[in-house]
């Protein structure tokens, strides 16, 4: 089990290994991606992502004289990566027929130097233009499926040596464009991100890409060819056989899919290659399900088989009998189907786990990794996510999986001796785990009571010292009329109510990065940046006090509208020094003195039911970023006059659509500058 969980973090590290995260510093927008500050010799590739011109059935052809101007109708916008078949040309969607032209305009400090774009597989044939020069391309668009031949492969173009240096100097603009037709397949347009990077770094990750592929293709090919021979010594195992026909399966897929390296040995046949590809992936559910069926025959009932075997043969007909336009738009159904046949044979192995058959557990791990693969897959080639095909790299370790029960069957004579051994690590380990499940409760319950902080300070030292916060900010809350209306209720209804209002409470000062304190009765305190002293306390503590006055107001409506009695809150917030610590020795409480404590309850007791009530100097902290209003000097019992403002809302400049309630980028950026 070692060697199999070695392999299979030595495979997922050399496939993540493989794909490096890309530098996206920017997306294109309306055409235009600016990369004149982007060094291409420091970071990897950028994806050139984005907002696109796009021409729908007009061909844009390049010329140096005028670079603006290079179609005649205006264009519209299209992103990249994505289907062009939802795209409204007049008011319709286009489908997946037809041709148009991208463009994207990039704009660069100066021209780089050993530069190249990568250029995927790309429905179903186009041209690419750089400044003016045809470069190449794959295929031959047409504005007609008579004038149109098909391929799917990927390529690198070095940019540099179709760049004029004076030209790129005088205007610091690359200008793209793709001429691309489909008159083949289901989907039309650019499908996946096109990488512009530093050649050196482009072509590795290129080649890093085969050279995995490769070791796929070898290390598959091997484990079915083996299959296959241990058949032909034991025929009467059949499982062998189809197990060795599946992997041959995806040895098949390897190179048809990815970088696509039969299009290359034989250019020209994109057609041949795309109908052996749908057969293929419409054969591995079959195959796999057979394989299964004879492995697991008590689990696995053969009316299933013979459904998924009829499925499939009608598939294949409707693949042979129509052109590829027509059977691609059968992908929805194909992996539907293949879907459900994962399903049920994830079914089929849980009920061989179950019943403790052969082997059933490790094939089930291995089938799991498998299945999770297939459904990536899926998504990828529907565009719901943009990582690649990873189905070979599941088979790899589903493989082993399988290699590893057979060498457990060789070695079965010697699981009795190993059983006494096992069952007693066995009891060791549920013992453990037991002793951390309580552990778990034990900590789960400290951590309702006190912070994180003064939890491992308490398990480390056995207790705590009481800490001195240059600047915190504290929030006291309470209800107007609260006595009037409890007086009403009974005392479950009463504690329903408070228990629905500082739940809600809770949630908010924990998104907002604040520490509860305690409840009194109505009054609910809390305070920001205790324990882990920071600077944007008081920025918090108004951002909370304006989502708890939300929900109050919402509250407030609800209960109007069904005829019955409601609470009005006041909220005061007031920042200055503090000391915090633990008291208590059987019952712990983490509190907090000072007299910035008493000035915000003063804050709370002098403000108006609804509106949010903040000292001077809080106001002073947080006057950038909200709209407050001056009450002027206010009378506070046992302080004396105090400057005190109400909080209004968050200006308009720094919050979504000027509305004042939820903060915008503007916002977080000067939230950022705070932090440091």
């Amino acid at each position: 089990m070692r060697v199999l969980f070695l392999t299979v973090v030595l495979c997922f590290a050399v496939f993540t290994c493989s794909n490096p995260i890309l530098q996206q510093n920017t997306k294109a927008e309306r055409g235009i991606l600016d990369l004149r500050l982007y060094d291409f010799q420091k970071n990897p590739s950028v994806r050139l992502d984005g907002e696109w011109e796009f021409y729908w059935r007009e061909w844009c052809y390049a010329k140096r004289q005028a670079p603006a101007q290079l179609c005649k109708t205006k264009p519209g916008f299209i992103q990249v990566p994505g289907a062009w078949n939802s795209y409204k040309y007049r008011g319709k969607p286009i489908g997946g027929r037809g041709y148009a032209t991208y463009k994207l305009s990039i704009l660069v400090k100066d021209v780089p130097k050993f530069v190249s774009i990568k250029l995927p597989s790309i429905s179903s044939a186009y041209t690419l233009w750089i400044n003016g020069k045809k470069i190449g391309g794959v295929g031959n668009p047409g504005r007609s499926l008579q004038q149109e031949s098909i391929a799917y492969n990927t390529e690198i173009y070095p940019l540099q040596d179709f760049v004029r240096k004076e030209e790129a100097q005088s205007n610091h603009t690359i200008t793209l464009i793709l001429q691309v037709s489909n008159f083949r397949h289901r989907i039309g347009g650019i499908q996946h991100s096109i990488l512009l990077g530093e050649h050196i770094k482009v072509f590795q990750r290129f080649l890093t890409n085969e050279i995995i592929d490769y070791f796929l293709f070898g290390a598959i090919l091997i484990m079915g060819l083996y299959h296959l021979g241990l058949y032909s010594l034991r025929q009467k195992d059949t499982s062998t056989l189809w197990f060795g026909i599946f992997c041959l399966l995806i040895v098949i897929r390897i190179v048809l899919t990815g970088e696509r390296y039969l299009e290359k040995v034989f250019p020209g046949s994109s057609s041949f290659f795309l109908f052996i590809e749908y057969i293929n992936l419409l054969s591995l559910p079959v195959v796999f399900a057979s394989f299964l069926q004879i492995l697991y025959p008590k689990d696995f009932a053969r009316v299933y088989l013979r459904w998924i075997q009829a499925i499939y043969l009608l598939f294949c007909t409707l693949v042979l009998a129509m052109p590829s336009f027509y059977y691609t738009q059968l992908i929805y159904l194909i992996q539907s189907y293949i879907l459900l046949c994962g399903l049920y044979a994830t079914v089929v192995l849980s009920k061989a786990f179950k019943n403790r058959r052969t082997g059933a557990k490790l094939f089930l791990f291995g089938w799991c990794c498998l299945f999770l693969t297939i459904i990536n897959d899926i998504f990828y080639h529907q565009l719901i996510i943009h990582t690649t095909n990873l189905v070979s790299f599941g088979l790899f370790i589903f493989i082993f999986s399988q290699a590893w029960v057979l060498s457990m069957l060789f070695a079965s004579t010697f699981r009795k001796v190993e059983e006494l051994t096992e069952n007693l690590e066995l009891k060791v380990l549920q013992r453990t785990e037991e002793l951390k499940k309580e552990k778990n409760k034990s900590d789960s319950l400290l951590l309702n009571i006190l912070p994180e902080e003064i939890v491992s300070e308490l398990k480390e030292k056995g207790s705590t010292k009481p800490v001195l916060y240059d600047s915190v900010s504290v929030i006291f809350t309470d209800f107007k009329g609260f006595t009037n209306i409890a007086e009403k209720l009974s005392p479950r209804e009463l504690v329903k109510e408070l228990d629905a209002c500082f739940g809600q409470f809770d949630k908010i000062i924990e998104r907002s990065n604040l520490e509860k304190l305690k409840t009194i009765g109505d009054s609910y305190m809390c305070a920001g940046g205790i324990p882990k002293a920071n600077k944007t306390h008081a920025v918090d503590c108004v951002l909370a006090a304006l989502e708890i006055q939300n929900f109050m107001n919402t509250m407030k409506q609800l209960k109007q509208q069904q005829g019955l009695e409601y609470w009005e809150i006041r909220l005061g917030i007031h920042s200055g020094p503090l000391v915090a610590g633990v008291i208590g020795e059987k019952k712990f409480a983490y509190d907090v003195w000072g007299d910035t404590v008493n000035t915000a309850s003063r804050m709370e007791s002098s403000g108006t039911p609804g509106k949010i009530n903040i000292s001077g100097f809080t106001y002073g902290i947080v006057k950038e970023l909200f709209a407050c209003e001056y009450r002027g000097k206010v009378n506070a019992k046992n302080k004396g006059e105090v400057d005190m403002y109400y909080v209004k809302q968050i200006k308009a400049e720094y919050s979504l659509e000027g509305g004042g309630r939820t903060p915008n980028n503007s916002f977080w950026r000067l939230y950022k500058i705070l932090q440091t």
